[in-house]
């Protein structure tokens, strides 16, 4: 029993740290506001609506007065998976194309700013900045891989933040970063040949909080050409909850267990040119997934400690914005936005395929006396990546032997986001 334990212990640990085929780059989301989502994110250097909190405090200076802006993302995720494993054990997979569930996910978010006199600005923003949505039919060729037929993370940040104009040529910023997280996942466990029962299922649910800072600088070196730069620091997050195994009486147990996770800084350089009735501009993203290289789970009914390696590389994505304002008040807008992969083969797991992404977005913008509505429409695809690893191996729950290991071709992973931020001038 105690072996069987820690067999369901170590499948644990990889459910529990394979966040993924949700959307965004890994479970990072990208999403805080319409303008910014319309222009492929290539934002940091206008930072001029209260969506500025989260992508570039440091342009809080440059809005008058107080304003309040209320917004929500959509997101529907989805994804094809190909099997081309021939092990007996996992059953007649072979050449079978299964597709996730029709899912989506919203994402709401709330911002308050106030210029407080000419040279200072403060904000509060509360969003989410890691997230997915996972759910694979129950009977699927993966059902027995970590996490694999349903996962759901949420995250949700609460920024206090601080702007200060000391001339008239650059501004500074800087915040502290209050970060929920709540993740729930779940797979089967496998009890092969009917000699020791029918499949168990498995579910994970923990939470936690953790703290970070942000800050930025914006630098306008001409009215119609600007730099700015944002970064958000590590979140070292050690979420706490419950390991639950039910459907075979061999197999079930519940007991706590803690797992730490480390999501990664995140650091965006852009310039922004304007001149009427233009606007474009260009930014680089680095996100620091290489924080990312190791999983500590303990459970505490066994004592077990398993450590498991991820070892993710840097994240580099580009981007890329333009707006057209026809009228005084009703700008268009369009993006593109690229990201290579950067999840090593090695590590690579059926949640968190990772192929290169490209992003097209659209949108537009219209004010109304003291109130201004952004819409935004994006769609996310990546390329192809073939699964064949160790995360794909699949061990008798009872025994602790490996029986087979689950190959394919992870494919179609694509996403379509819509967003709509409302914003209200006092």
């Amino acid at each position: 029993m105690k072996k069987t334990r820690l067999v369901v212990c170590c499948v644990l640990a990889a459910a529990l740290l394979a966040p993924g085929l949700g959307y965004s780059a890994a479970f990072s989301i990208f999403d805080q506001g319409a303008k910014a989502v319309a222009m492929g994110n290539a934002f940091v250097a206008q930072a001029d609506d209260p969506t500025a909190v989260y992508y570039n405090p440091a342009g809080l200076t440059q809005l008058e007065g107080t304003q309040i802006a209320a917004g929500v993302t959509a997101i529907w995720p989805k994804a094809e998976f190909q099997a081309s494993t021939k092990d007996a054990a996992l059953g007649t997979y072979y050449g079978q194309v299964t597709k996730t569930n029709d899912d989506e996910f919203f994402i709401p978010n709330f911002y308050l700013t106030n210029k407080y006199n000419e040279k200072v600005a403060v904000g509060l923003g509360v969003y989410s900045n890691f997230g997915l949505s996972t759910d694979w039919p129950d009977n699927w060729p993966g059902q027995y891989c970590s996490g694999a037929t349903y996962t759901r993370i949420k995250t949700y940040a609460i920024n206090p933040v601080i702007a200060y104009q000391p001339w008239k040529f650059v501004s500074i910023s800087a915040g502290f970063i209050a970060n929920y997280m709540d993740a729930q996942m779940e797979n089967n466990i496998l009890m092969p040949g009917g000699v020791f029962g029918p499949d168990g299922h498995m579910k994970v649910e923990g939470d936690d909080w953790a703290s970070g800072w942000n800050a930025g600088i914006m630098f306008y070196i001409q009215d119609e050409f600007r730099l700015g730069a944002s970064y958000r620091s590590q979140l070292c997050h050690d979420l706490t909850g419950d390991i639950t195994v039910t459907g075979n009486n061999l197999i079930n147990m519940k007991s706590g267990g803690t797992l730490d996770i480390n999501l990664p800084s995140v650091l965006q350089i852009g310039a922004s040119w304007s001149k009427a009735p233009f606007t474009v501009e260009f930014d680089y993203q680095w996100t620091k997934w290489s924080n990312y290289n190791m999983l500590q789970l303990n459970v505490d009914s066994t004592g077990a400690v398993t450590e498991i390696d991820k070892n993710w590389d840097d994240a580099h994505a580009f981007r890329l914005g333009f707006a057209y304002n026809v009228v005084k008040n009703l700008d268009l807008r369009a993006g593109l936005a690229y990201e290579p992969e950067f999840v090593p083969n090695e590590t690579l797991d059926l949640i968190v395929p990772n192929g290169d992404r490209w992003t097209w977005s659209c949108g537009f913008g219209g004010q109304y006396g003291k109130w201004v509505a952004d819409f935004a429409y994006a769609y996310l695809y990546e390329d192809e990546r073939t699964f064949d690893n160790e995360a794909g191996d699949v061990y008798n729950a009872a025994t602790g032997l490996k029986v087979g290991r689950l190959v394919g071709e992870v494919q179609e992973v694509s996403a379509h986001i819509l967003c709509l931020t409302v914003t209200r001038k006092f």
